[in-house]
């Protein structure tokens, strides 16, 4: 009789594996050949068991994973371009088309952004974004600069967090709140003028970093509340 030990089992179990008749293994154990395949089938049906068991552990992480990577996504979905993955030439053909389509040279940023609900244009914020500023993105699509009389104002850090406080604080306020950029220059330019003007989006980013502007902002928000 074999004895029911973990090596016996082990031994068998290779040995099996490896191609040895159960005859030839029955012979060392001195038990029948079916023993050995009782004992052998036990055990893989155990290994079976264990295999499925770990497969199904590990198809529940997998879920869990793609829940997690799922909500994060929905998180960060306010980062990314909504609609598609424009390229530079894509922008700049765009821009053309607004400008053709209000019969101009040009555009300004408040008639491009009156247009992009209308037509499959990215938005004004993914334009700055992308060349630097509105100018910088007209000149490139071979249109003439918008006109700006006014002076361009000295921005500081404070001023940055200050704009970007306001924003989240009136989103939260509202149970609409949205981190990012694009959401945050469609609120800047919804904004009446005031002596104190709000610094864009590409100009934050440029000079200190949205993440970095945003964080100190949201902490400063929250440590008011």
């Amino acid at each position: 009789m074999i004895k029911n030990t973990e090596n016996a089992l082990d031994d068998i179990i290779e040995r099996r594996s490896k191609g040895e008749t159960l005859q030839s293994i029955a012979n060392d154990y001195g038990v029948t050949r079916e023993r050995i395949r009782q004992i052998a089938g036990s055990d893989a049906s155990a290994s079976a068991r264990t295999l499925r068991k770990e497969r199904r552990e590990q198809s529940l992480e997998r879920l869990r994973v793609d829940r997690e990577e799922a909500r994060i996504k929905a998180l960060l979905a306010p980062y990314e371009e909504k609609s598609k993955r424009w390229s530079d030439e894509d922008i700049l053909a765009c821009l053309r088309e607004a400008a053709a389509t209000v019969g101009a040279d040009t555009i300004s940023i408040k008639k491009y952004n009156g247009l992009v609900p209308l037509m499959d244009i990215p938005s004004s914020a993914t334009v700055t974004l992308r060349f630097n500023s509105w100018n910088d993105a007209l000149e490139a699509a071979g249109l003439k600069a918008a006109n700006s009389s006014r002076v361009q104002p000295f921005y500081k850090r404070e001023d940055a967090v200050a704009s970007v406080k306001a924003y989240l604080a009136e989103k939260w306020e509202s149970g609409s709140l949205s981190m990012g950029s694009q959401k945050y220059d469609e609120w800047r330019l919804s904004q009446k003028p005031t002596t104190h003007p709000i610094p864009s989006a590409a100009l934050i980013v440029r000079r200190w970093g949205w993440a970095n502007v945003r964080a100190e902002a949201a902490s400063q928000m929250l440590a008011e509340r």
